[in-house]
């Protein structure tokens, strides 16, 4: 086994240990129950409240969704491209269609 390979076998553990050990499914992260729309929080942050799901989540809000660092996030990145990355304005988002996605696929193989 190569190094990468190890190192992102590695990754792809620490990620579902993270998930398990929150007791939420992969999927049910970006819902739009998840902390990302979390009111109290976004008030607590002098962020703006969501009435609605974002379309596009910030670097720091899919880590907070995830559960997960920002050094985490970017060794995952590394290692295997995170789907639904763009960038509007010189700015990191992800559409959070795409990491649903990602996640499901993450779950079931």
């Amino acid at each position: 086994m190569t190094k990468n390979k190890k190192q992102r076998a590695r990754l792809i553990g620490q990620m579902q240990k993270k998930q398990r050990d929150a007791k939420l499914s992969p999927v049910d992260l970006p819902s739009a129950a998840s902390p990302v729309d979390e009111p109290a929080r976004a008030v607590d942050r002098g962020k703006p409240v969501y009435s609605f799901a974002p379309l596009v989540l910030t670097v720091a809000e899919l880590c907070y969704a995830l559960g997960i660092s920002r050094t985490t996030l970017y060794r995952i990145e590394k290692v295997q491209s995170l789907p639904g990355r763009v960038v509007i304005g010189g700015q990191v988002r992800y559409v959070r269609s795409e990491i649903e996605r990602w996640l499901a696929e993450q779950s079931c193989g």
